[in-house]
């Protein structure tokens, strides 16, 4: 455990120093991170603004799998997978898009954060409730009644400040309330952006589960985002030596922070 946590760290790029032992029936493993930001590059918590869409970028239900896994002994590699898959890649794909706002899903789970996050920005939140991802077999410990207490206490907390619509029943808000562990970002804005190519890109990119590798964005030379990219401008000038794309390779020369760009 301490190997595996050390190797995550590693993949972060952070290290790792100091430590605590508890004394305790079970196993606990946790880390405290301390570090500097650059304050133009912030995803807060209190920047959500009306009318832009919210992207999840982990599914839910990992809380209910391993409540399961408690009771039965049952591993899921899923919840395994979606666990040790680091923030890293979505929160520079945001950051990347010019998104602003943005929190984590973790022990208060999806309601508790979208209301943490509405209330702190002074925003109310509309989520659709077919449209929430979940974790491959979350939907059969939910009908199977593995709910922690910790979910129950979660939505207990939301509860006066939830209106749930036609159709949505205790089960459903257990499930938006499920206490997540290394739970995926929230991510308000995606749809701001005049490429609705990098928007989508930007949903894929950022709920791909394992390890995604580097990123390209593609996105037409006829989009106005790219007016407002200097790289982009003097290729539109000049070219490049096949006088119709930017590749990967040629964008990383440009200094485009892998930019790609090709013709619609």
């Amino acid at each position: 455990m301490l190997a595996g946590g050390l190797a995550v760290a590693k993949q972060a790029g952070v290290p790792v120093i100091g430590g605590h032992s508890v004394d305790d029936p079970e196993p606990k493993y946790g880390m405290a991170v301390t570090g500097t930001g650059d304050p133009e590059r912030l995803l807060r918590n209190d920047a959500a603004e009306p009318g832009l869409p919210i992207t999840l970028t982990k599914p839910l239900g990992v809380g209910l799998l391993n409540n399961r896994h408690k009771s039965t002994g049952e591993v899921f590699a899923a919840a395994v997978e979606t666990m040790t898959t680091l923030n890293r890649d979505a929160s520079k794909a945001a950051l990347a898009h010019g998104a602003r706002a943005a929190t984590d899903v973790t022990g208060f789970g999806l309601l508790g954060h979208l209301f943490k996050m509405g209330r702190a920005s002074g925003v109310g939140m509309v989520i659709e409730r077919a449209a929430v991802p979940l974790v491959e077999g979350a939907a059969e410990a939910l009908r199977d009644g593995f709910v922690s207490g910790g979910t129950r206490r979660n939505l207990d907390w939301v509860r006066e400040d939830v209106r749930a619509g036609a159709g949505i029943g205790e089960e459903d808000l257990l499930l938006l309330a499920d206490a997540q562990t290394s739970g995926g970002l929230l991510v308000i804005g995606a749809g701001r952006y005049e490429s609705s190519r990098l928007d989508d890109q930007l949903r894929g990119r950022a709920g791909r589960q394992g390890d995604p590798g580097s990123s390209v964005f593609f996105t037409s030379l006829e989009d106005e985002l790219m007016s407002r990219v200097p790289e982009a401008q003097r290729f539109l000038e000049e070219g490049d030596e096949t006088g119709y794309a930017i590749t990967a390779e040629s964008a990383a020369q440009f200094g485009a922070d892998a930019l790609g760009a090709s013709k619609a």
